[in-house]
């Protein structure tokens, strides 16, 4: 999708790929590079990226599937690329984290159709994993690279949390203890949440472990562990 204008959507029922060409009706002409995007129901939503000038830029996109129509959002109020993207459903709000030597967030409010700004993060990281605490209202933000997107091995070790419902917002760098050994600076990671209190992390060498969220530990994957914490799951549904 990246550089070009077009669009590949995968039914999940027939197993097919159909490919459409987006018409451009305003400044640029194709998707940026470096754009990120998160899918809401049957609307795409763009974000950012970088112009052929080498400039980042604030441009904000909804893509209709089932009108196959491209339209601009407000602006961001900060320019980013190779960021991350996230919707928290529960504010119905779209967030914006980082991007490449970018610790700048903000969030757009999809009711009232406006940004707001949100602190910047202690730390510069693009293509960071993101997870919200709905039972908090608590931001979290994974690892992710630091400096130049092209530069290998440029990996951060951080999680840091955002409290949303504490005054005044600050981001915070959570200590915490790697019991797994995983090599976190050196390889992309990957999550996927179990539930609030776990998240499976995955590392760039089929490498896994558990991030438990109140005793701040990641240990090994360990079989005995991921079924306690789903059993504990579905005793609570």
């Amino acid at each position: 999708m990246q550089g070009t204008n077009e669009i590949q959507i995968f039914n999940k029922k027939t197993g097919i790929i159909t490919k459409k060409f987006i018409k451009f009706n305003f400044k640029y002409s194709y998707f940026l590079n470096g754009c990120r995007c998160v899918q809401i129901k049957d609307l795409l939503y763009i974000t950012g990226g970088v112009s052929k000038e080498k400039k980042e830029t604030k441009i904000a996109l909804v893509y209709s599937v089932k009108t196959n129509e491209i339209s601009l959002l407000p602006e961001m109020l900060k320019s980013h690329s190779y960021h991350s993207i996230y919707y928290i459903d529960s504010y119905n709000s779209i967030l914006v984290i980082g991007g490449e030597n970018n610790n700048c967030c903000e969030m757009f409010n999809i009711n009232t159709n406006t940004w707001v700004n949100l602190p910047d993060m202690n730390y510069a990281k693009s293509n960071c994993n993101i997870f919200f605490d709905s039972s908090k209202d608590y931001i979290y933000t994974f690892f992710g690279k630091y400096g130049k997107i092209t530069e290998k091995n440029k990996y951060l070790d951080v999680i840091e949390y955002l409290d949303l419902k504490k005054f005044p917002l600050e981001w915070k760098k959570i200590k915490y203890f790697n019991k797994a050994d995983l090599n976190v600076k050196n390889e992309y990671i990957t999550i996927l949440p179990l539930s609030n209190d776990a998240i499976i992390i995955n590392g760039g060498k089929k490498d896994k472990a558990i991030f438990l969220v109140n005793k701040k530990e990641i240990v090994k994957f360990d079989h005995r562990i991921f079924n306690q914490i789903t059993h504990n799951l579905n005793n609570t549904m």
